[in-house]
């Protein structure tokens, strides 16, 4: 939930001291520890995609500052679908604050400060993209359960580069910054599958998998445990 950011324990500033044995009185001060939540409702995508995403997010919170140096970004999970990139501390300054997903900007904040014991800043990721979820189904009409990889692109821009990634459960969720986009499908043991202008929600109905009968020919032994043959079944691009 929201609420409750990240802080640090009260210390004091550093004080050195040396002479004659006398008080030395620290003064304590607590210091919050800025972050950053990243967040989706719950339900929008699962939350094994919504890591996924996570790890293709890049986050820079800059201070306005020039004087200052850029933030360290270190990451930490939390309950749920969020996420939170957490940062070193400091205190009364202003922050700019820039998210990308696959090198392209998708939410940018200037100025940000902190307010009370909260994140700096919470971007809900929903907001700032689109998601696509394919299903996939037999001919029979049943689903499908079948690993393989997709490939996607915004719609009807050739001259665009393919983005491609793996998936191991359908239905298969693409997270994009753009509304329509153009997909292959390649599940496994089966042949590729296009659509085009994609948005939201839909249905692919595999064809039949691909069938191959090997036959080996040999003029000697096999090998004898524990080595041995083994085939593979891989679709070339």
């Amino acid at each position: 939930g929201k609420g409750g950011g990240p802080a640090l324990p009260a210390r004091s500033e550093a004080v050195e001291y040396s002479g004659p044995e006398q008080e030395v009185v620290l003064t304590l001060k607590a210091r919050l520890c800025p972050s950053v939540r990243l967040y989706m409702p719950d339900g929008w995508i699962s939350e094994e995609s919504f890591m996924e995403l996570l790890n293709q997010v890049q986050v820079e919170v800059v201070p306005t500052d020039a004087s200052l140096p850029r933030l360290e970004v270190s990451r930490r999970g939390y309950r749920g679908l969020t996420y939170t990139l957490s940062h070193e501390p400091t205190d009364g300054h202003a922050f700019d604050v820039r998210c990308w997903l696959r090198e392209q900007l998708i939410h940018e904040s200037l100025g940000v400060r902190q307010e009370g014991s909260g994140p700096l800043l919470e971007v809900d990721l929903s907001a700032q993209l689109y998601r696509h979820r394919i299903t996939l189904v037999q001919a029979a009409g049943e689903p499908a359960d079948v690993e393989g990889t997709v490939q996607f692109r915004p719609a009807g821009d050739a001259s665009s580069a393919w983005t491609r990634m793996s998936y191991f459960s359908v239905p298969i969720e693409l997270v994009t910054r753009h509304e329509r986009v153009d997909v292959r499908v390649q599940p496994q043991r089966h042949e590729e599958a296009r659509l085009e202008n994609l948005a939201g929600d839909s249905t692919l109905t595999l064809g039949q998998p691909y069938r191959v009968r090997l036959a080996l020919v040999t003029d000697g032994p096999l090998p004898e445990s524990p080595y041995h043959l083994q085939a593979y079944f891989t679709n070339e691009e």
